[in-house]
């Protein structure tokens, strides 16, 4: 069971926006259960069962996307700490994802639209996530 809180803060114009992100992705109880071979290379007395309060993970960055046309570009980056501050593996995370819109038929042989106040299904795909490690 986790918890998690973002807490974007920007600028949302036409056609772009630019945020600045802050949340804590905090784990509140979890269930472990160790696999032979980590009892074997790692940690023999290791105990299955579950973990209170095992930690959290605070994320940070900025975000922005802009559209052209039909498409939707988006970015994100940011950085990874534990609740404690200290340096993950991998201390950051960047994405990049496309919005595509389709234009919704209504008319004879077309099914009407949920929305009819809104002429477009928007698609999202990601492009990449793109994680670096630290070397």
């Amino acid at each position: 069971m986790a918890w998690t809180s973002p807490a974007p803060l920007g600028v949302c114009r036409s056609g772009w926006f630019f945020a600045a992100q802050f949340g804590l992705d905090k784990a509140v109880i979890t269930h472990v259960t160790h696999s032979d071979w980590y009892r074997t290379y790692s940690y023999p007395e290791a105990k299955d069962g579950w973990y209170r309060d095992p930690g959290g993970t605070f994320h940070y960055g900025l975000s922005a996307g802009f559209t052209v046309g039909r498409a939707e570009l988006l970015a994100r980056y940011g950085m990874l700490r534990t609740e404690e501050f200290n340096e993950l593996t991998p201390p950051m995370h960047a994405s990049i994802g496309l919005g595509l819109a389709f234009e919704q038929k209504v008319g004879e042989g077309h099914v009407p639209s949920l929305a009819p106040n809104r002429p477009s299904l928007s698609i999202t795909a990601t492009l990449g996530d793109i994680e670096c490690l630290k070397h």
